[in-house]
């Protein structure tokens, strides 16, 4: 192919524009969310050899086109972009050059749905204003026989659709609102665990709605994450039982919210790396201060022995040091494995990794989601509820020894292990 799409037999891309594509739909108009899905799916990472996806926007009519405003947004940086307006495209030898994807700007689809989508058989698309022109049809002139093409009156009025990912129509502003829950909803990740996917979720997809109609960046939610985070490690050093309630719902508070700022990232397409390094160096400092506090708070408790003082204190800094290197080893086994030094990928390699066959994967894949941060701070806030907050620094320590034999087993074995998951990725991925 002459451009840098990676999907087979689409050299162009024509929106057709009509009102719906200036509705607001989680913080972006219609036309600048599937600008975007376009970006996304249909361009490789740049190099300087290829050039930009030509897309056309066909608007409609003339007052349609004058109204289109991005501020802040705009179009994306890695598209040719070409709009008008009127009966007769300037160019019509252009849509009729085959190998063109047609969408309608009442489609609306989550991330990383529109390629699967386009690369889907049309039973995926029924009743979605999508169509794939991969032969030259000089009949089709206006943008009203463009749009007969990919309007289907089976279309349903909203909600979400069967097929690859999400995907919904949206025919008018009655349809917004559940739409946009249906989109929330989408922004989850596989790696969450079982108290992230039933509640947390169900709450931080509600805020981050909110959220997308401010002008608040992913960033300042992690910061804001970050101050939920150093106010549950204070209170819980007081030592006091209303401490240590008090600091274990802030943790999970933290917890709950923390998914806002990727959720936010994701909907309006603010995700960087620099952003999923700021989330991810917050929750690792979190984690560790948390876990420092606790031993603090236990060893500041009136009325223990001097050796009951130094046992928790001790127990605290030993478990946050055994931490600190379980993470070391965690980064420099999953840049040896994923290619970078990224904590997610480490549940996914070690299942991969582990040689025993398919029914212990299945046991590893079972049980990785129960030790993730939104599970065990749940647990903890119903330990400080019931009075035993010494049950969560001895929880805390336990778990981290216990993977510290386990890490060191695979960065001993990390020459196979490096081998077994490029083997297996390719067999998945062939």
């Amino acid at each position: 192919m002459d451009n840098q799409s990676p999907l087979r037999g689409v050299r162009a891309v024509l929106l057709l524009a009509d009102e719906s594509a200036h509705l607001v739909l989680g913080g972006l108009t219609q036309v600048n969310r599937l600008l975007y899905s376009v970006q996304e799916c249909c361009i490789t990472p740049p190099a300087s050899n290829t050039r930009p996806l030509p897309v056309m926007v066909w608007w409609r009519n003339a007052a349609l086109r004058a109204a289109y405003q991005s501020p802040g947004v705009g179009d994306p940086p890695l598209l040719s972009v070409v709009h008008w307006s009127g009966d007769l495209p300037p160019d019509g030898g252009a849509l009729v050059g085959g190998g063109l994807a047609v969408l309608g700007t009442t489609l609306v689809v989550g991330r990383g749905a529109l390629g699967p989508l386009l690369q889907a058989n049309d039973e995926a698309w029924r009743g979605l204003p999508l169509h794939h022109a991969a032969l030259p049809d000089p009949t089709l002139r206006t943008w009203s026989d463009w749009a007969h093409v990919v309007d289907s009156p089976a279309s349903p009025e909203g909600g979400r659709r069967p097929g690859p990912g999400f995907a919904a129509v949206l025919r008018g502003p009655e349809d917004l609102a559940g739409v946009e829950r249906g989109l929330l909803r989408s922004l989850g990740k596989s790696s969450d665990g079982y108290v992230a996917r039933t509640l947390n979720r169900a709450v931080s997809t509600r805020i981050t709605g909110l959220l997308a109609r401010t002008r608040i960046t992913p960033d300042r939610v992690s910061l804001g994450v970050l101050g939920l985070a150093l106010g549950a490690a204070w209170t819980v050093t007081l030592g006091s039982p209303i401490g240590f309630v008090a600091g274990c719902l802030l943790n999970q508070l933290a917890s709950m919210f923390d998914g806002c700022d990727g959720e936010l990232a994701r909907l309006k397409f603010l995700d960087t790396r620099r952003g999923a390094w700021l989330d991810t160096s917050i929750d690792m400092l979190g984690n560790h201060l948390f876990l420092l506090g606790m031993g603090i708070g236990l060893s500041r408790q009136p009325g223990l022995s001097q050796a009951a003082q130094g046992a928790y204190l001790w127990e605290g800094i030993l478990a946050t040091g055994a931490f600190a290197l379980c993470l070391w080893l965690v980064a420099w086994l999953t840049r040896q494995t994923s290619g970078e030094p990224h904590f997610n990928a480490f549940g996914s390699n070690l299942a991969l990794g582990t040689g025993f066959g398919n029914p212990i994967r299945r046991v590893v894949a079972a049980l990785t989601p129960i030790f993730r941060r939104d599970v065990y701070a749940l647990v903890f806030l119903g330990m400080a509820l019931m009075g035993r907050p010494a049950w969560i620094l001895h929880g805390l320590a336990f778990g981290v020894m216990a993977h510290v034999p386990v890490i060191a087993w695979f960065w001993w074995q990390r020459h196979d292990l490096t081998l077994q998951v490029s083997t297996e990725r390719g067999r998945l991925n062939g």
